[in-house]
């Protein structure tokens, strides 16, 4: 069928998306973020136990990550590509009378092998079910 998509087609798509299980309540700083309810994995590449997405190919991705946080609480994260900085999410709730979600964002090329997540810098208090970590192939 002409413009139909092949099985290597659909071999070739690589996506992910998963949530946090568990709350984060404090805690150490500069830590990787384990959003392990996955949701959608395929091509493979994100494992649920370590947070970190390990490309399957070379190519441009995008990632997504949004982080709830409670009434009076903050929680900064950044997406980290290889052990360097991409994007950062500042989600500063310290006045809020409600919970906040905060979104980040960033398209980043990378090669095979390469590896992406999201890293705590400050972080006082992080929802579960409600923070989520997305990542596609472009």
């Amino acid at each position: 069928m002409p413009g139909a998509p092949g099985r290597d087609a659909v071999r070739r798509n690589v996506a992910f998306s998963a949530y946090l299980t568990n709350r984060i309540d404090g805690g150490p700083l500069a830590r990787v973020i384990a959003y392990s309810g996955v949701v959608t994995s395929i091509g493979g590449g994100y494992n649920a136990t370590t947070g970190i997405f390990t490309a399957p190919r070379s190519g441009n991705y995008a990632f997504l990550w949004s982080c709830l946080t409670a009434p009076g609480a903050i929680f900064d994260s950044e997406l980290m590509v290889n052990g360097l900085r991409k994007s950062l999410n500042n989600c500063n709730n310290r006045d809020g009378v409600s919970q906040l979600t905060c979104t980040g964002m960033a398209i980043v090329k990378m090669k095979y092998g390469d590896k992406a997540y999201i890293r705590s810098i400050f972080g006082e208090f992080l929802y579960e079910d409600w923070s989520w970590f997305h990542g596609w192939l472009l």
